[in-house]
Order: C-alpha cells, then structure tokens, then sequence
C-alpha cells in the first residue's frame, strides 16, 4: 500500500497490528500475574505448613529431653534451649506436659509421615527441588529417630536424628521463605 502511494491505508494496517500486539502483551501480564499469585497461594500455604512441621518437631525434641529425665532440658545451651520452646511455641515457665514414650514415638511417626507428605508438594513447585530435598532429609532423620524410639533409646532418637531433623526443616523454611519473598515482590 505504502508502495502505491496508500499511505493513511498502511498507517491504518500498523496501527491495529500495534494494538494487536498490545493486546497480546497484556494478555501475556494478565496470566503472568495469575500465575504469580497462585504461585505467591501455594508458597503461603507451604510455609504455614512447614512452620507446623518445625512447632511439632521441637515440641518432640523437648518431649524427648523430658522423658530422658533429670535436668536434661537445663543442660542444654541457653540460646538452644530458648529456641526449641520458640518454636515449639511452648512457655519454658510453665510445666512439662507429662508425655510417655508412645506418644512420643506415634507422634513422631505421625510428623515423618506429614513431612513426607509436603515434601512432595514442594517438589511439584517451581524451583521446589531444593527444598524437597531439605523435607525429605528431615524425613529420613525422623525415621531413624523413631528406630531409636522403638528400642527405648532415648539420647540416640535425640542426637544426632531429631536434631538434624529439626535443622533441615529450618533449611527449608529459610528457602521457601525466600522464594515467597522473591513472588512477592515480582
């Protein structure tokens, strides 16, 4: 058209093809930012969940201490002792809830199971890899913890499984919180 001297003909053409374009692109942000949010859902609900795996996991690993008897809980480090009741969300204050070793190794079993559980949610996000493999490294501790359990070992179900359990769930909460961080700010 330009060719044969059609000018406002082409000029016509370009301007609905810019806005076709337009179109797509807004479109394309439009699905990204579903995308993002539904995404931004699943990595909330993730860490609610993983934050429940760490409060149960503390909460073992003091119950654990409390069967083992004595002062055990007291001897811990100052800053280790605090922050297993942080995040067992438990007063250090108030008294231990008497627990028998059943309770403590069902529970255990039961917390194994929901960790492997979400391990897999993980996996199938975005970027989910390493995090999974963190849940299901806290997992494999937590099964060789209920081992210990099972044979009334006490200080071995303690050192090194439920601790190291403890510790990879933390590793995955710090990645999937910065993960969540990064949707957040896209």
């Amino acid at each position: 058209a330009a060719s044969q001297n059609q000018q406002s003909t082409a000029q016509g053409a370009q301007k609905k093809a810019e806005l076709g374009l337009q179109m797509m692109l807004n479109s394309l942000k439009e699905a990204e930012t579903r995308k993002l949010a539904e995404l931004a859902k699943k990595l909330e609900e993730l860490q609610n969940q993983v934050a429940n795996l760490i409060r149960r996991q503390a909460g073992h690993n003091l119950d654990n201490l409390a069967l083992q008897g004595g002062d055990r809980i007291n001897k811990l480090e100052t800053a280790e002792r605090q922050s297993l009741f942080d995040e067992s969300e438990r007063d250090p204050k108030a008294a231990m809830a008497v627990i028998d070793l059943g309770g403590l190794s069902g529970g255990q079993e039961q917390t194994e199971r929901n960790t492997r559980d979400i391990s897999k949610m993980a996996e199938d996000l975005p970027n989910g890899t390493e995090p999974a493999d963190h849940l299901t490294d806290a997992a494999d501790q937590m099964e060789r913890a209920i081992v210990s359990l099972r044979d009334s070992k006490l200080a071995d179900a303690y050192t090194p499984p439920q601790t190291e359990a403890l510790a990879a769930l933390e590793a995955a909460k710090k990645i999937i919180d910065a993960q969540k961080a990064a949707v957040d700010q896209k």
